[in-house]
């Protein structure tokens, strides 16, 4: 089954014409290892030092330290699409786009594989130390200090994190398939004058439809590890896409569509969608809608 866009999207990178895509799946898969090994590590840290004398209350968040050394470097990637545009643009013409994709894609490859690491319980690397650490709390499930109430709260967590996993794949998938993978992967703010205005029902419920589907995946993540930790993972991870879109993405996109786009943003959630617009997002993930409502380039 074709991807829609992929064809546009390989078009816009000539050196991976051909069997070469497969430099592609290579890139992806060292991304995505790179980001787990560092995760790891700094889950494993905390056991692997415990003999030292460095305090165990700094070490009980090394793991937020490594997730958020990934994250940061995620967005600095991610970032350079858009603050590398006019420079690349005027000395590469055509082929900005292709110098700056593998920093711009390998941003977006850190910050999904953190949605997934959301669900490796990191207390697990280092047992030892989270059992005699003076901030035991924060590796504990939740539910154990809920008492003759924690079992039930077990079975409504998982049942949480199975409609959060399933709407945020569901989510992302659908914006896949509305918008396109060369849409997804930023191909029209280097083409500018090939992109389309892309109507769905979806932007009158979510201004960014597919970085909410992997927040709803990240968020599953918390409630499946069930830590006061792993909540504080979450939000951190949530800070970063709001600061992406407040101060990297809509500033864009505010100069190129002025007042217009600043209403739209102030009427219009980033992630998260109101009870009020929840049928728009069911329709969405349903497959339905696609001529309605806003636009968007």
């Amino acid at each position: 089954m074709s991807i829609k866009g992929f064809d546009k999207f390989r078009e816009k990178l000539p050196a991976l014409s051909g069997y070469k895509i497969t430099i592609l799946v290579l890139y992806i898969v060292c991304m995505i290892a790179m980001a787990f090994s560092v995760c790891i590590s700094f889950d494993m840290l905390p056991g692997l030092l415990l003999p030292s004398s460095a305090g165990a209350v700094m070490l009980s968040f090394l793991p937020l330290v490594g997730m958020l050394l990934v994250e940061g470097a995620g967005f600095m990637l991610v970032w350079q699409m858009w603050f590398q545009r006019d420079r690349l643009r005027a000395k590469h013409s055509a082929g900005a786009y292709q110098r700056i994709f593998p920093a711009g894609f390998g941003g977006i490859l850190l910050l999904l594989s953190l949605t997934i690491n959301q669900y490796i319980p990191y207390y697990s690397f280092a047992p030892e130390f989270w059992a005699a650490s003076p901030l035991s709390f924060l590796a504990t499930p939740l539910e154990v200090f809920l008492g003759s109430a924690g079992q039930p709260v077990l079975w409504v967590r998982y049942a949480v994190v199975a409609v959060l996993l399933v709407m945020g794949i569901l989510t992302v998938v659908r914006a896949l398939q509305a918008f396109g993978f060369d849409y997804m992967t930023l191909v029209y703010m280097y083409f500018p004058e090939e992109s389309k205005v892309q109507r769905n029902e979806i932007y009158s419920a979510l201004r960014h439809p597919a970085y909410s589907g992997a927040i709803l995946i990240s968020l599953g993540g918390a409630f499946f590890v069930f830590t006061a930790l792993s909540f504080a993972a979450f939000a951190l991870y949530l800070a970063g896409f709001y600061i992406h879109v407040h101060f990297v993405e809509e500033r864009e996109l505010i100069q190129r569509f002025g007042d217009s786009y600043s209403s739209y943003r102030r009427e219009t959630p980033a992630f998260f969608v109101s009870p009020g617009k929840l049928g728009t997002l069911l329709r969405f993930l349903a497959g339905k809608g696609k001529g309605k409502g806003k636009s968007k380039r």
